[in-house]
């Protein structure tokens, strides 16, 4: 599964980080599954994958903030427009979210592996396109917006 990853462009330059930070939003730190909470789940996941999560903090975010850790917020969007930039504003503004500097081998990959097999379990194809920006619960910086990122929650 790595190795596949690592075979896309999106893994060609992210075998070379060691840190990352993952972005819990407010539908994913309200979830339960199996009775254990979503974070939990996560924790244990990045662990087993042999990652450490080096600070946890939770933030509640501002508009300015979330439009720094996501700039295409601030661009022009043809396809969807501002409909789905102030739904995506509104919703990781509307509780505190969680971050985890994670660190180790493969962390932008391995962090993102997780983040894609657990949004395809919670993905629920009946609520639409609506449901599924909302169930697109965290967001794992790359090296483009690490700095941002890093910058708002550390």
């Amino acid at each position: 599964m790595v190795e596949d990853y690592l075979a896309t462009d999106q893994g060609e330059s992210a075998d070379i980080n060691k840190q990352t930070i993952m972005l819990m939003k407010p539908s994913g730190i309200n979830k339960i599954i199996g009775g254990f909470t979503l974070p939990h789940l996560v924790e244990a996941m990045l662990v087993s994958a042999g990652l450490s999560i080096r600070e946890k903090r939770r933030k509640q975010l501002t508009e300015q903030e979330v439009r720094r850790i996501y700039p295409i917020l601030n661009m022009s969007d043809p396809v969807y427009g501002d409909t789905w930039k102030a739904l995506v504003i509104e919703h990781l503004t509307s509780e505190p979210v969680l971050s985890y500097l994670i660190e180790g081998d493969l962390a932008v990959v391995k962090a993102k592996i997780i983040k894609n097999h657990v949004r395809r379990a919670l993905l629920n194809p009946l609520e639409g396109w609506y449901g599924r920006i909302v169930e697109n619960f965290a967001h794992v910086s790359d090296e483009e917006d690490f700095d941002d990122t890093y910058q708002v929650f550390f």
